[in-house]
């Protein structure tokens, strides 16, 4: 094929087809979907949901599993609570609605004798102790 029969069926400059649907911003669904009644979830609201499905028999967690007029939130938790790694699912929800636990670890110096510090201000040549109250 020629060079100039090429360039006969190029596009032209200026040339719209192929530019298909427009594109939703998400701003425009979330818009949409707040005039259908939908809400944002809060960390509150998820802390609340958590706290409320650890408390639960397992026959209600199978049912809140299986509605689909519940949300995608409960029903994804509630499914991975009944699965093989449930205690995993409901420690991550523990510490999502509490907190992680703390570790604290004594600090001491050999044979555990308390550790001796001095802390000084150094301004130019002169050095200043500090007292610890």
């Amino acid at each position: 094929m020629a060079k100039k029969d090429i360039i006969e069926h190029q596009f032209k400059k200026g040339n719209t087809f192929g530019k298909g649907r427009p594109k939703k911003l998400v701003s425009t669904v979330i818009a949409s979907l707040k005039e259908e009644g939908y809400e944002e979830v809060t960390a509150d609201h998820i802390k609340q949901a958590y706290q409320l499905l650890i408390g639960l028999d397992k026959d209600k967690i199978v049912e809140i599993g299986k509605d689909n007029e519940q949300s995608m939130l409960l029903r994804v938790v509630s499914r991975a609570i009944l699965a093989n790694k449930g205690f995993e699912m409901i420690e991550k929800m523990l510490d999502r609605a509490h907190g992680k636990a703390t570790n604290k670890t004594e600090v001491t110096g050999g044979n555990g004798e308390k550790i001796e510090f001095k802390i000084e201000v150094v301004q130019g040549k002169n050095i200043y102790p500090i007292e610890p109250e």
